[in-house]
């Protein structure tokens, strides 16, 4: 599949239809020259392309960096779209400067296709004048992908900063779908900006050694931003909102221009702005309005001039767009953001501010799986509902206000300038050979290993179903399933025999049975027999979303190992040991019918462990003394004491706070039957739990969380979680939730 991806690639771009219109441009025209540009021979020569104010935004780290390079000479190209805006943006970052050639393509309503001949033909002549040894596009702008074709036709090294993201939908976004895919399959240097978008890139058949994790330069920028003094058009901004509002407002920031949303979407958008702005007397709306005519007409449409000095309609405050600075310190102040844009996602999941996203899908689902942004696409009573949802539920709101470093730490320039110095040598010989082969799929191992225990419960099948339903954004992992049968209470191979000829499943199965009890600890070594970055382990008692695993991928990704069910290390009076789910005075059963919305660290987990390959290994090199019971304990205990790593239950969105649902595909339970204790010849053991943990505790000089902290934790959840009594039943995706304990 990878290597149809790869060519199917190559035959899109050979055959695009932007030839047959360069006969229809202008002759070309000769790029301005900002610069007494003067090539450096003995300096390795990067082109650095940009037109819009995304564009130029998330490059201005990178540029600068460039500079600060004593092997480096930078060449900055500016294509002229987006002039005013982006000039914006270059006096901000100081890089008015650093322009080196305008290619001046902007006209008045130009279409998509000739934006992309223009970009093609200008940027060939320019190629042929600097001659450069790389170029860098960032991102998925068609300025980007036909900058890129440029330079393949020229056999010219291309690397893209921001790559990997994807929704696996061409037609959303629209054209930047297409538009990235096509520069990751010409692109010598993949620059990606999470976990994720790496792992996009190398199942598309990338080989790993050309994909570098960088993190995102957009939050080097935002950084950066944070600390200039704040302006007095915003001080005014903030002001009059406060004014508006006869108190303290609270401020909504608005952006939507995107072209899918164009027409009727972007009434729908305002539609739901005016209805907020009638509900809540608090909001005040500031929305920075694009200058593309088709959002400026839907504005008038919908707020027209003569209505927007009478309230409620008065409390929106429309702008010309904002300067970068501006628009960041208003992010910052705003109570939460509604945008089609995929920079902001990024910017306000660094701020820690709530996002809903004015799209049908993102490429951007780590936001969304953190629980900083959720998906409401463009339907007026989704967008009202959500956004009332976070204005009336201070305890919604609390949960999904966390600042997160998923999109990066700030310095992801100087991260891609590491790289690209690294191979100075080869890019000055003009040494190709590194990047001949297109579409070779990586066989270096499975992103997931997971083991499926099946001790007294008949639940196989419905488990691997669920395990073959797994996403991460629109994607499925690549994964090995093992099943491990821990002694001989069932026989599960009919079970697996009939689920392999009913399904053509693409899931890659392996069978393990032993006849002796092991107690549990067998099934935490399969997964080391297979390559692989990430393994899960699961009782037999268990349901899970489809989006599941990619929960758990976040919680792996931040350091720390996922579980369902959290528990505590505790002393009873006698001071003895005592494991607790909660509360040691009462008790806290680990079937506590709640829902959650924020991560939980605990002291060791139980039904579900989830973590990188490596930490099992490294739990291995150091056993326990027994093989009797705990071993949940154990992996918890060699992890914390030797890596710092900690257990983390991960979010699980509540109907509460997710009233479609959709979000509780992150989420794992209990099943109803597991509440049903079948009898079994379980071998006595000559070790109790209680000893074997006193063992781990000894061994690895265990240190609990604080009986303090573990009582705040329930007391907390005790007063916030959302506990769902008589819920109707439901499905998400197939998978019927009714039957989870804490939905009962």
């Amino acid at each position: 599949m990878a290597c149809i991806y790869g060519v199917s690639q190559l035959i899109f771009l050979q055959n695009h239809p932007v030839s047959r219109y360069l006969q229809d441009l202008d002759p070309i025209r000769v790029p301005k020259v900002y610069t007494r540009w003067v090539p450096e021979t003995a300096k390795l020569r990067v082109m650095v392309i940009l037109g819009t104010r995304p564009e130029a935004i998330k490059l201005a780290p990178v540029i600068n960096a460039l500079w600060e390079s004593n092997l480096i000479q930078c060449v900055t190209v500016s294509t002229g779209q987006h002039r005013e805006m982006l000039h914006q943006v270059l006096s901000l970052f100081k890089l008015e400067n650093k322009i080196d050639f305008d290619l001046d393509i902007m006209s008045v309503n130009q279409s998509l296709t000739r934006i992309s001949a223009s970009v093609l033909q200008h940027m060939s002549s320019l190629l042929d004048t600097v001659d450069p040894h790389l170029v860098l596009v960032q991102g998925d702008t068609t300025t980007a992908f036909m900058a890129a074709l440029a330079a393949f036709y020229r056999r010219v090294p291309i690397g893209h900063i921001e790559a990997g993201l994807r929704t696996f939908n061409k037609y959303s976004p629209f054209p930047e779908e297409i538009n990235r895919q096509g520069i990751s399959a010409i692109a010598t240097m993949h620059f990606a900006p999470t976990k994720m978008a790496a792992r996009n890139l190398q199942i598309s058949g990338l080989r790993f050694q050309n994909v570098f994790l960088t993190g995102n330069t957009v939050v080097d920028a935002l950084y950066s931003v944070l600390n200039v003094t704040k302006s007095r058009r915003f001080l005014d901004l903030v002001k009059r909102a406060h004014s508006l509002a006869g108190g303290v407002a609270n401020i909504l920031l608005l952006t939507a221009h995107r072209r899918e949303n164009h027409g009727k979407p972007l009434l729908s958008i305002l539609r739901a702005v005016k209805r907020l702005l009638e509900t809540f007397r608090s909001v005040v709306v500031i929305f920075p309005v694009h200058l593309n005519p088709n959002v400026q007409m839907a504005v008038l449409q919908v707020f027209p001039i003569e209505v927007r000095g009478l309230p409620p309609l008065n409390r929106i405050i429309f702008t010309d767009p904002l300067d970068y600075g501006d628009l960041v310190h208003v992010m910052n102040a705003s109570h939460h953001v509604l945008t089609d844009s995929g920079g902001i996602q990024e910017e306000v999941t660094a701020l820690g501010k709530p996002v809903l996203v004015l799209r049908t899908s993102t490429e951007r689902m780590e936001a969304v799986v953190a629980g900083v942004a959720e998906l409401v696409g463009a339907n007026e009573d989704a967008i009202f509902s959500a956004s009332s949802r976070l204005l009336s539920d201070s305890v919604t709101h609390w949960a999904r206000s966390r600042a997160s470093p998923i999109y990066g730490n700030g310095t992801s320039a100087r991260q891609i300038v590491n790289v690209i110095e690294g191979r100075v040598g080869p890019l000055l010989a003009r040494d190709n050979s590194g990047e001949q082969t297109v579409g070779v799929y990586s066989q270096e191992g499975y992103e997931w290993v997971v083991v499926l225990t099946v001790w007294k419960r008949n639940t196989l099948a419905r488990q691997l179903l669920l395990l073959e339903r797994q996403v991460f954004g629109a994607r499925k992992p690549k994964m090995k399933v093992f099943i491990f049968q821990n002694g001989n209470h069932l026989d599960v191979q009919d079970v697996l025999r009939q689920w392999t000829t009913e399904h053509s499943s693409k899931l890659e199965i392996t069978y393990f049975r032993s006849m002796t009890e092991t107690g549990y600890f067998g099934r935490f070594l399969v997964p080391l027999l297979a390559q692989g970055e990430h393994f899960a382990i699961f009782d037999d008692d268990i349901i899970f979303g489809a989006r599941y695993l990619e929960n758990c991928g976040r919680v792996i990704d931040q350091g720390s190992l996922c579980t369902r069910n959290g528990r505590f290390v505790m002393y009873d009076a006698g001071g003895n040991i005592v494991e607790s789910p909660g509360k040691a005075a009462d008790g806290w059963h680990s079937g506590l019918q709640v829902t959650w919305d924020n991560d939980v660290q605990y002291d060791f987990g139980g039904h579900i462990w989830a973590g990188k390959m490596d930490w099992l290994k490294l739990a291995w090199e150091n056993p326990p003394l027994s093989f009797d019971n705990s071993e949940d304990f154990w992996l918890s205990a060699v992890l914390k004491q030797k890596k710092r790593i900690t257990t983390v239950r991960p979010r699980c969105p509540s109907p509460k706070t997710a009233p479609n649902y959709a979000d509780l595909e992150l989420c794992a339970c209990s099943m109803q039957e597991a509440a049903i204790h079948v009898d079994t010849n379980v071998a006595t053991r000559p070790l109790s739990r209680q000893q074997t943990m006193s063992q781990i505790v000894s061994l690895f000089n265990f240190v609990s969380i604080t009986k303090e902290n573990a009582e705040y934790y329930n007391d907390w959840y005790l007063r916030n979680a959302y506990v769902v009594q008589n819920t109707p039943v439901f499905k998400v995706t197939g998978t019927e939730f009714s039957d989870c304990l804490f939905f009962q």
